[in-house]
């Protein structure tokens, strides 16, 4: 006798394990770091969050959230680095 060649049943759906974005989840990461690190990892979590979010774009939205979360704290870092810079050399130069 042979055996039956219907699939197996399963009597309760198999769950779906969802697609990660490594990316948006390093720019997620590097960006909250940058308050740890002093603003250290703000440009690695703006380079990761742009690549992330292109990334999750193609593959339908996962991660975009991260991505544009770890995208806006290392753009404020930057930003944050950048101003006080300016204002350092502002000053340097107004004071004298």
């Amino acid at each position: 006798m042979n055996p039956p060649t219907h699939p197996p049943y399963y009597p309760y759906p198999v769950p779906v394990v969802p697609v990660r974005n490594g990316l948006a989840t390093a720019a997620l990461v590097l960006g909250l770091c940058t308050f740890v690190t002093f603003g250290a990892s703000g440009i690695p979590a703006v380079v990761c969050g742009i690549l992330g979010l292109r990334d999750s774009r193609a593959k339908g939205g996962v991660g975009e959230g991260m991505a544009i979360t770890g995208l806006v704290f290392g753009g404020l870092a930057v930003f944050g680095w950048i101003s006080l810079i300016g204002l350092s050399m502002l000053g340097s130069i107004v004071g004298h």
